[in-house]
């Protein structure tokens, strides 16, 4: 609840800015409550979640963020060019206020958590178990980096993309964002339910071989149909890798 009321405020706070470095410093704010969000609600969710579907619910809850992404590009393409970027922030705090409540009333804590918190350990604890299991722990740094480069890499930019390299329209730009979002929440649902079948690393491997097939496309693509279609596929199957991971480590 706290992190998602972080959100909130940075969101407004972004929409309020008055130069640059107030910009940065609220949208550093907004990096630390987004992480927060990530970390806890992933565990909140998967703690409770049946072990032979982990895997397609990890799918649904990674894909969560490609519809807010989708919901994000239709309001950019709805009001951009009427009322410009700031009431975009404005909008997009509305949803986390309304969580913050829906959570206090109606979500529980997990059985896992309310078993542990009594004996929850100390920082000095934590610090202690991560340097025994260094190995892992970068191990799983470098693995969750690598997804991250993935994810933020084909995604953060790629409106610039066909703003700079193709001259698209605000409204253009945003309905090829929202399409390749569907594409994302079809292609994670898909691997997520995949890798209860499969395996959690042959759904991950395949589905970074098929988006690595799609790069040409979707980067060289020679007209604006390869180009939609090289989105669609590349968000699909950058997205698909996220949700088979299914929190095997949950």
């Amino acid at each position: 609840m706290i992190n998602i009321g972080l959100f909130a405020v940075a969101e407004v706070l972004t929409g309020l800015a008055v130069n640059y470095t107030m910009l940065l410093i609220v949208r550093g704010i907004f990096g630390i409550a987004m992480g927060g969000n990530w970390g806890v609600g992933a565990s909140l969710v998967m703690e409770g979640a049946p072990i032979g579907k982990r895997g397609v619910i990890s799918g649904l809850l990674q894909e969560g963020y490609a519809a807010g992404n989708v919901l994000a590009s239709l309001s950019y393409f709805c009001l951009f060019n009427r009322f410009g970027w700031r009431p975009l922030f404005f909008l997009g705090s509305l949803p986390a206020i309304a969580l913050v409540l829906f959570i206090r009333y109606r979500v529980k804590e997990s059985d896992v958590w309310q078993k542990n918190a009594v004996a929850s350990q100390s920082w000095t604890e934590h610090r202690r178990e991560i340097l025994s299991h260094w190995r892992l722990f970068l191990y799983l740094l470098l693995f969750m980096s690598t997804m991250l480069f993935a994810s933020h890499g084909t995604q953060d930019m790629y409106p610039t993309f066909l703003q700079r390299q193709w001259h698209y329209t605000p409204e253009r730009r945003a309905a090829i964002t929202a399409f390749s979002g569907i594409g994302a929440i079809l292609g994670g649902i898909l691997f997520g339910h995949l890798s209860d079948k499969w395996g959690r690393r042959r759904a991950i491997i395949s589905a970074f071989i098929l988006g690595g097939m799609v790069i040409s496309v979707w980067a060289y693509a020679p007209n604006q149909l390869f180009l939609v279609i090289g989105a669609f596929m590349m968000q699909s199957m950058v997205q698909g890798a996220w949700g088979a991971p299914g929190r095997a480590v949950a």
